[in-house]
């Protein structure tokens, strides 16, 4: 028997962007190609102080659907 050895794929691991990636598909609702999107167009700090002010809203009680404006907010659709 022959065994072949996996080819090793390299990825492009940003722990940061992950967590990002996370937050944005699991706290606020978005779709993976909405956070993918993001994430390509803003940098981690910006997406990061419009999360901060987006939970603020939610807090105060302001927003009904926090997916569309979470996209709305990240200047995504």
């Amino acid at each position: 028997m022959s065994y072949s050895t996996p080819k090793m794929t390299e990825i492009d691991y940003n722990e940061q962007e992950t967590a990002l990636f996370g937050r944005l598909v699991n706290d606020f609702n978005l779709r993976k190609d909405q956070a993918t999107t993001a994430l390509r167009t803003l940098s981690p700090t910006e997406i990061t102080k419009r999360l901060y002010q987006i939970k603020l809203q939610v807090t105060d009680g302001k927003v009904s659907n926090l997916g569309a404006y979470t996209a709305e907010r990240q200047g995504i659709k």
